[in-house]
């Protein structure tokens, strides 16, 4: 067993990327202190990557340059229309990889564009942005768009966007409803295009992630978020796949809807009581040279952390994180080995490739178990997470908290389906390990 930061995190990977929306609305006096909160969130998160939306507090952009620029010295940190009676998009990009030259790619709308890198001072030859035509409400009073950034993984290129999609207004009639629904399609039919021009046939060949709030409500019936007694339509989501699919050729995907565990959705609004998931991280792995499993998909509930305020203070919606690493067997819960357990020990032997590298398994069946490392891999520092099928975001506590069972082994309450994850994204721990279970006869 070592515990070493090899070549393949000097490359970039593992990589940490997620979205979220932070509801800095210019009009809201606790911007600053709910800014300061956010900071401390980000660190304790660890992101290489963080998109985060509507940041239209000049106070909140500013506490989180000054916070976090040490840690993330490559920042767009404001895209605005040149119409000084428009708020600027609101989106803001946190990066530990320095923006590559896109001297390659033609520019598009003429916007305010600050952004640095490494101390630098950088505009359009690092970042594009294509501001949307086509816009309702008080969506209009905001310069909401797409933009665009390339940093280099393991060199080769990933091609990031950021984006806020039109909303939709509970206030609204259900026919001024439909009309957002035809503002979203139109912008995210423009989105498409933008990244058919900014791509071209890299689309199908190199590594690119969506990330933002595309205000297309996932929901528990699928059938989208109703809306005064009429649904949203159910199929805004395959409206939105159909628009990227003539860019990406079918290989992008909703990185929770493939690879989280069936049982949890990924809710992340209305924050206090999750009921549709607008936010989005989108991933083309398309890259052949530089392959990427997705080992986890999650919310960031350390974004809000207390801090002073009740988190649904901090924002209206959730984060969500998703952890990049290079494949290997079982590395993420869509591929876990199943496991069958009865009333037996059952031994399980592994191998942890990489630095940041997991296995998962899956359990079928309620009731008590006991799990937990045997032999050698008890003082590896290799970490075992047990989740429920409902919330892969936070690990279950062992029903006997305060000591181990045996020799290292911890006692679950076990749902209908659980997850297990060996291994931890940010720790450079790797090697053999082997593991114990049993189902408990109760």
């Amino acid at each position: 067993m070592s515990e070493s930061m090899n070549s393949t995190r000097s490359v970039g990977l593992p990589l940490r990327i997620g979205t979220f929306n932070a509801q800095f609305l210019p009009y809201m006096t606790s911007c600053g202190a709910r800014a300061r909160v956010l900071a401390d969130g980000i660190t304790a998160t660890d992101y290489d990557i963080l998109v985060l939306n509507e940041v239209f507090s000049g106070r909140a952009r500013r506490v989180l340059v000054d916070r976090l620029s040490p840690s993330y010295p490559h920042i767009v940190e404001y895209l605005s229309s040149h119409n000084r009676l428009r708020l600027d998009s609101g989106l803001m990009l946190l990066s530990r990889l320095p923006f590559e030259d896109l001297a390659d790619v033609d520019e598009f709308s003429s916007v305010r564009i600050r952004a640095r890198s490494a101390d630098r001072t950088v505009g359009s030859r690092f970042v594009r942005f294509d501001e949307f035509a086509d816009h309702l409400g008080s969506d209009g009073l905001a310069t909401k768009g797409v933009a665009y950034v390339r940093v280099a993984l393991g060199g080769r290129p990933l091609h990031l966007f950021l984006t806020h999609v039109q909303a939709s207004y509970l206030n609204h009639s259900v026919k001024r409803y439909l009309r957002t629904v035809n503002v979203r399609a139109s912008q995210i039919e423009q989105m498409a295009v933008f990244l058919r021009d900014v791509l071209g046939e890299r689309a199908k060949s190199e590594n690119v992630a969506i990330l933002g709030d595309f205000n297309v409500h996932f929901s528990a019936t699928g059938a989208g978020y109703p809306h005064r007694g009429a649904a949203l339509h159910g199929d805004e989501w395959e409206m939105m796949f159909g628009a990227f699919d003539t860019v990406f050729g079918g290989n992008l995907e909703d990185v929770w809807q493939t690879y989280a565990p069936a049982g949890d959705l990924g809710l992340t609004f209305p924050s206090d009581k999750p009921r549709t998931r607008p936010d989005y991280v989108l991933l083309s792995a398309a890259d052949p040279v530089q392959p990427l499993c997705v080992q986890q998909v999650s919310l960031a509930h350390t974004l809000t952390a207390s801090g002073g305020f009740e988190p649904s203070e901090l924002s209206d919606h959730l984060g969500v994180s998703v952890d990049l690493n290079l494949p290997m067997p079982h590395c993420n819960p869509a591929e876990a080995q199943p496991i069958v357990l009865d009333g037996r020990w059952v031994l399980l032997d592994g191998r942890i490739e990489r630095f940041g590298g997991v296995q998962w398994y899956r359990l079928d069946g309620p009731g008590p178990c006991q799990i937990g490392f045997v032999g050698d891999s008890r003082s590896s520092g290799l970490k075992l997470s047990v989740y429920s099928d409902a919330d892969v975001s936070r690990p279950l506590e062992p029903t006997a908290a305060t000591a181990p069972v045996r020799d290292g082994v911890m006692e679950y309450e076990l749902g209908v389906t659980s997850y297990l994850r060996v291994g931890d994204p940010r720790r450079s721990v790797s090697g053999n390990y082997t593991l114990r279970l049993a189902r408990i006869d109760v």
